[in-house]
């Protein structure tokens, strides 16, 4: 049962679509079967090539976003290492005193004066 407020000024006359009834009729049984629905025969599952691209893009850049993701962790963790060897190198040696005895020497007997 239809609302009224739908069909408000609206009139449909069935008289009028049954001139055109016999036209569209010889075009629908003269088309080919193959051209009436032709492009629906592939999508079973109710889509077609074009949503399995996009299903399928997308399922591909996640796996290459986690995979650029990883890289770029072990990338800046090689940094990381790398720079705290050039610190300790660089930084923190101890600095090597003017005239200082060579290791394997000991140091000179005190005198009293």
């Amino acid at each position: 049962m239809a609302r009224p407020e739908l069909n408000d000024g609206v009139r449909v006359d069935g008289r009028a679509e049954l001139e055109h009834f016999p036209l569209v009729a010889a075009a629908f049984h003269a088309a080919p079967r193959g051209g009436r629905g032709a492009g629906r025969r592939d999508e079973a599952l109710g889509f077609g090539v074009g949503e399995v691209g996009v299903a399928v893009t997308t399922l591909v850049l996640v796996v290459v976003t986690d995979a650029l993701t990883q890289l770029a962790h072990e990338q800046a963790q090689g940094g990381i290492s790398r720079f705290r060897g050039w610190f300790r190198r660089a930084v923190l040696r101890r600095p090597e005193l003017p005239g200082a005895a060579a290791p394997g020497t000991s140091p000179a007997a005190l005198t009293p004066e």
